[in-house]
């Protein structure tokens, strides 16, 4: 560690050259010491031997700018003014407009089906939990063709419709609701949901009388799990 104050007066060339040895060791030292320099300069750099903290001299030369603090043992360097990480609460929260998040603290506040902000955005109030579709389809029983659908590649018919996942379900402990529309005049049939695989399902629409129906105008299918 070393300061200096920069100025190098006229004397012998032996002490000229143990002059220019000691400015040039406080310039590669930051002009490190246990106490600021006595003589600055406008933007030169302190560092303090006894707090760790690395100074900066404003444009002014009227004070000390603090750059940041280095831990000595961990090898480690924390800027001034970085803000604190938010705790697990602080981010289930969502009130703390400072602290920052890391993704751990992300997932905890908005990864999750029971958390507020995504309870917000879909309108779910109370404290029971949501759960997502995990697929649905609308599609034309008479022309076998999907009209929209999510994670349902392809519907076939054989006296029955067979409903077949993009991506299959963990599991066939799953939900499904159906709905079918006979004709554009009427409803007047339903659905019978039966061969539930992680692959997929099959409807029966059936009218009230419980014959089988083959070319329904639209059957409407969600799942959920």
């Amino acid at each position: 560690m070393s300061q200096h104050d920069f100025d190098i007066a006229n004397q012998t060339a032996p002490n000229a050259r143990s002059d220019i040895n000691s400015a040039l060791k406080a310039l590669a030292s930051n002009s490190s010491g246990s106490v600021a320099p006595t003589t600055t300069f406008a933007n030169m750099t302190y560092y303090n031997t006894a707090t760790n903290i690395l100074y900066k001299r404003n444009e002014a030369d009227s004070a000390w700018i603090t750059i940041g603090t280095v831990d000595e043992t961990a090898g480690t360097f924390t800027p001034s003014g970085e803000r604190a990480l938010a705790s697990q609460a602080e981010a289930q929260a969502g009130v703390n407009n400072t602290a920052l998040m890391t993704p751990l603290r992300t997932f905890e506040a908005i990864g999750q089906a029971n958390s507020a902000p995504v309870k917000t955005a879909l309108n779910a109030g109370g404290s029971a939990p949501i759960y997502g579709c995990r697929a649905w389809v609308s599609f034309n029983g008479q022309s076998v063709s999907i009209n929209a659908s999510g994670n349902v590649g392809s519907v076939s018919s054989a006296g029955y419709f067979q409903v077949n996942f993009t991506t299959a379900m963990p599991d066939a402990n799953y939900a499904v609701t159906a709905t079918a529309q006979r004709d554009a005049g009427g409803t007047d049939c339903y659905t019978h949901v039966t061969t539930l695989t992680v692959n997929g399902f099959r409807v029966y629409v059936r009218d009230q009388y419980a014959n089988l129906i083959t070319n329904p105008l639209g059957v409407y299918c969600a799942v959920f799990r």
